[in-house]
C-alpha cells in the first residue's frame, strides 16, 4: 500500500466507537460525521486554518527560517 503524504492521526478506540454509533443512528457515513464535528469545532477559530504551500514557498518563507512553531497544549475536557 502506498504511504499517504497527508498526516492521518490515529483516533482512540472509544472515539471511533462513539462516532460509529452516532453516525449509524443518523444514517450517515462516519467520515461525514467526523468532518462535520471537526468543522464545527474549528470553523470559527481564526487562528486555525490550513496552508497549501509548495516546498519552495515554505523554504522561502520567514516561518521556515525561524524554525518550527510549537502548538499550544490542548487542555483535556
Amino acid at each position: 500500500m502506498r504511504k499517504s503524504k497527508w498526516y492521518s492521526p490515529q483516533l482512540a478506540r472509544e472515539i471511533v466507537s462513539r462516532l460509529y454509533h452516532k453516525a449509524k443512528a443518523e444514517g450517515i457515513p462516519m467520515t461525514q460525521l467526523a468532518n462535520r464535528i471537526m468543522e464545527q469545532a474549528l470553523g470559527t477559530d481564526p487562528l486555525i486554518g490550513y496552508r497549501r504551500d509548495t516546498a519552495s514557498e515554505i523554504a522561502a518563507s520567514d516561518e521556515y527560517a525561524a524554525g518550527p512553531v510549537k502548538s499550544p497544549a490542548i487542555a483535556p475536557r
